[in-house]
């Protein structure tokens, strides 16, 4: 099993590759991404550690359907399938966690496939400002958010305007931030789960 460490915006696998062994993602945040043939991309979810990857193509031997991307420096640990192989298909308690793991994963992915299919744009980017931590906290680093949402940039940002005009949001100079709570509650349908 060896230590590996990623820089801010490394891909620790890409979409279409083969993996050759598991990553256990420790530490750092990363995101999700699927592309499309025509090179549409979306990004699936956001995570940090701890989480593993590998297990569809432990069992499968499928290609990668997403890749995995750093937001900041990240660390995994990587243990190639042919040291282990034979052993964890045996193993009860590492059965046990990738399953956990993959219920985990795919509660996630049905909650917030579900907003993204049946909610209106504006209750979408109520509810992923709803996910933040606190009133308090700013709304920044917007390029990503309109990818997890299924909407366009400049349409994004539209969106935010509209909420800036309405009082809901508030433009600083670091980004936005919170006005009214209760309004952007009540705007969106459910909240996304991060």
């Amino acid at each position: 099993m060896n230590l590996k460490m990623y820089d801010k915006n490394e891909f620790i696998f890409l979409q279409g590759y083969l993996l050759d062994g598991f990553y256990f993602h420790l530490e750092g945040n990363i995101k999700i991404l699927h592309m499309l043939d025509d090179g549409d991309e979306v990004i699936l979810r956001f995570s940090g550690g701890p989480r593993i990857y590998g297990g569809a193509e432990f069992f499968l031997g499928y290609p990668v359907s997403a890749s995995l991307k750093t937001e900041e420096t990240s660390y995994c640990f990587y243990l190639p399938f042919h040291k282990c192989r034979d052993t964890l298909r045996r193993d009860p308690d590492f059965l046990f966690y990738l399953g956990k793991n993959y219920a985990e994963v795919m509660h996630v992915s049905n909650h917030n496939w579900s907003i993204n299919q049946l909610s209106p744009h504006k209750s979408r980017v109520a509810s992923y400002i709803l996910t933040l931590d606190s009133q308090e906290e700013i709304l920044k680093d917007l390029k990503d958010i309109p990818l997890f949402l299924g909407i366009g940039y400049r349409h994004f940002l539209r969106i935010l305007s509209s909420f800036v005009e309405e009082g809901m949001l508030e433009k600083t100079e670091q980004g936005y931030r919170v006005a009214d709570f209760s309004r952007l509650k009540k705007l969106a349908k459910d909240r996304y789960l991060i």
